[in-house]
């Protein structure tokens, strides 16, 4: 009898740096990296950095910053779809055109806090996408913030406007 050692699969899979999956360059890409994905959800971790753009001179960071935090978790979530249906190699530009339901459960985030930004698909249409955002403190899972983001995506854009 021969034994075949069967290959287990990658519980975490890897994917794409974070900078080429959204359409965001040097500062403004403000997400370590994509940590889960499936059909309908991506799930994003960062650790809270003095070097963020939005922290202040004691490195906190406002929570409300955190629609940005979840605005390019689902940024990532559409171009890791799109790729894996076959379609662009390249982020697209989205605009946020608003926000519901916005509940804040802290009033800034900490350096060196490990954040877990998590955006689920609500609804697509042909140019405009309705994801649900949730930021949770990666240490004792505590929700953070919660968010009803829509975004529209124009056929064409100007991007030296973008």
């Amino acid at each position: 009898m021969i034994l075949v050692k069967r290959a287990t699969p990658n519980p975490t899979p890897e994917f794409p740096p974070i900078g080429e999956l959204i359409p965001h360059s040097r500062t403004m890409c403000l997400l370590d990296r994509v940590m889960a994905r499936d059909g309908e959800q991506t799930q994003c971790v960062l650790t809270v950095s003095g070097n963020d753009p939005f922290a202040d001179s004691s490195g906190r960071i406002p929570a409300y910053v955190g629609i940005e935090y979840i605005s390019q978790c689902a940024a990532a979530h559409v171009f890791l779809k799109r790729r894996d249906e076959g379609g662009d190699s390249f982020p697209k530009v989205a605009l946020l055109l608003g926000s519901r339901k916005v509940e804040l459960f802290a009033d800034q985030f900490t350096v060196g806090q490990t954040l877990r930004i998590q955006a689920t698909t609500i609804a697509t249409g042909s140019d405009t996408s309705i994801f649900a955002g949730e930021i949770h403190d990666a240490g004792n899972n505590d929700v953070l913030l919660k968010a009803q983001l829509t975004f529209y995506q124009p056929k064409t854009l100007d991007v030296s406007i973008a």
